[in-house]
C-alpha cells in the first residue's frame, strides 16, 4: 500500500466510525459501510495480487509481514460479509410456483446464510407449501467462486444419500437453466444446526454428540458400493492411485488456471503430492468436506450432512484426516476412531493421513489463490474474495510450508 491509498483507507474508516453504532437500515449509514468494506478488500487484493516470490521462505516471510503491518494499520478486525442479494421473494415466487405445479405458493421471505464463497445458500420461507412445513432450501451457483462445480452436480449423489438412509436434505430438484442463471438445486429444510458456523465459532451446544454422530454418517459414505454412484466403468473399476492422481492433476491445472502470481510453497506441495501419492486403501465414496461446520445435529442426531460440491471417488483416510482437528476439539481421536470402527468403518492410515493434511491444506489454498484471481479480474469484484483469498490463503500456505520443512 502506498501512502495515498492509507490515507483514503483512514479517512473511510474514521467517517465509518460515526456510523458503525448507527441504524444500518438507513441507506447512507449502509451505503458507508459497504463502500468502506470494499474499499478495504479492494486495497489488500491489490496488495497480495501478482507476487514473484524466489523461496518458500521469502514467500511466508512476505505473507507474515504484510499480515502484521495491515493489522497495525487498520487496527480492526476484518470481517467476512454476504454478496448481494440478487434474488427476490417477488421474483422467486412465479419459478417456485411452477416447479411445484401450484399456482397459490407465495414466497414470503429469502435469507441468505453465512458464506457463500462457492455456492450462494438461501432458506425460502413460503405460504401455501404445507406439505413442505412452508420451508426450502434454494442453493445456487456462485458467479467467480473458487469452485468450479456447478450446484446442480450435487442433486444425483445427495438423492443416492438419501434414498440409502444417509443423513441429507431430501433434494427436491435440479435445475441448469433457471430463469436467475447459472444452476441451483432445491431441498427439504432440515432441523438442526452445526457445532461450528463457517467462521469457526462454536455454536452447537454439544460438540460431542456432533463428533459422535459425524464417525456414524462417515462410515456411510464410506460404504456405498461404488457402483452404485452411475459412473463409467473405467472410473469405478480403477485402483485408488489411480484416483487420487487424477485428483491431484485435477487441482494443479486449476491452480494453474487461476494462480495470480507464483507460490514456490504450492509448487513444492504439489511435487510431493504428486511423488506420495497412497494406493493401500480401497477406493470409496468420499464426501470431501467432512467437517462439523457441514454436520447438522438435532436433538443429538445428525439431521443432514451438507455441502456435497466436493464429492469423488477417493480415500476414506481423506475424510478423516480432514475431520480430525474438528473432532479434537470436543473428544479425543481414539475415542472418534472408535465410534467409527464400531460403526462399520475401516482402519484409519496415519501416514495416508499427514498425505491428506497436506493435501487438504493445499486444495484450499488453491481455492483462496481462485477467490483473488476473481477479485482481481471480476468487472464488479465481490469483496468477499479478497479478504477470503488473503485472511484464509496467507495462513494455509504457511502451514504447508511448515509441513514440508517437516518432510526434509
Amino acid at each position: 500500500m502506498d501512502q495515498i491509498d492509507l490515507q483514503i483507507l483512514r479517512s473511510a474508516l474514521a467517517e465509518l466510525g460515526g456510523d458503525i453504532n448507527a441504524n444500518l437500515k438507513d441507506p447512507q449509514a449502509l451505503g458507508k459501510v459497504q463502500i468502506t468494506r470494499f474499499l478495504l478488500a479492494h486495497l489488500l487484493g491489490r496488495q497480495g495480487a501478482a507476487q514473484e516470490y524466489r523461496s518458500i521462505e521469502e514467500e511466508v516471510a512476505a505473507l507474515q509481514s504484510a499480515e502484521k503491518a495491515e493489522q497495525q494499520i487498520l487496527a480492526i478486525k476484518a470481517v467476512v460479509q454476504d454478496g448481494a442479494l440478487v434474488l427476490t421473494a417477488e421474483r422467486l415466487t412465479p419459478y417456485i410456483r411452477s416447479k411445484l405445479n401450484n399456482p397459490n405458493i407465495e414466497v414470503t421471505a429469502l435469507q441468505s446464510s453465512l458464506g457463500g464463497y462457492s455456492k450462494e445458500t438461501y432458506i425460502l420461507t413460503l405460504s401455501g407449501a404445507a406439505h413442505l412445513d412452508n420451508k426450502m432450501v434454494l442453493r445456487l451457483d456462485q458467479v467467480g467462486g473458487p469452485v468450479e462445480a456447478q450446484a446442480a452436480d450435487e442433486f444425483d449423489v445427495i438423492r443416492l444419500m438419501f434414498e440409502r438412509g444417509v443423513p441429507v436434505p431430501e433434494p427436491l430438484w435440479a435445475d441448469h437453466q433457471p430463469p436467475f442463471g447459472g444452476t441451483c438445486m432445491v431441498m427439504r429444510l432440515v432441523p438442526g444446526k452445526t457445532a461450528y458456523d463457517v467462521t469457526g465459532i462454536q455454536i452447537g451446544s454439544d460438540g460431542k454428540d456432533a463428533a459422535l454422530a459425524l464417525a456414524r454418517v462417515l462410515v456411510q459414505i464410506h460404504q456405498t458400493p461404488i457402483g452404485a454412484l452411475k459412473l463409467p466403468p473405467a472410473l469405478t473399476s480403477a485402483p485408488l492411485a489411480d484416483h487420487v492422481s487424477r485428483m491431484i492433476k485435477f487441482y494443479d491445472n486449476l491452480w494453474q488456471r487461476r494462480r495470480v502470481g507464483k507460490s514456490p510453497t504450492l509448487t513444492a506441495a504439489f511435487a510431493w503430492l504428486h511423488a506420495n501419492v497412497p494406493a493401500n486403501a480401497a477406493p470409496s465414496l468420499v464426501h470431501g468436506d467432512a467437517s462439523l461446520r457441514n454436520l447438522m445435529v438435532h436433538n443429538g442426531k445428525a439431521s443432514a450432512m451438507l455441502d456435497w460440491e466436493l464429492w469423488h471417488i477417493g480415500d476414506h483416510n481423506e475424510d478423516l484426516a480432514y475431520c480430525r482437528n474438528d473432532v479434537e476439539q470436543f473428544l479425543t481421536w481414539d475415542a472418534f476412531m472408535g465410534e467409527y470402527r464400531q460403526s462399520g468403518g475401516p482402519a484409519f492410515d496415519e501416514r495416508a493421513g499427514e498425505y491428506y493434511r497436506m493435501f487438504s491444506a493445499l486444495r484450499n489454498a488453491v481455492f483462496a489463490e481462485g477467490c483473488l484471481h476473481s477479485f482481481v479480474n471480476a468487472p464488479s469484484p465481490e469483496p468477499k474474495f479478497a479478504y477470503g483469498a488473503l485472511a484464509g490463503g496467507r495462513k494455509l500456505i504457511c502451514a504447508i510450508a511448515s509441513q514440508l520443512a517437516k518432510l526434509q
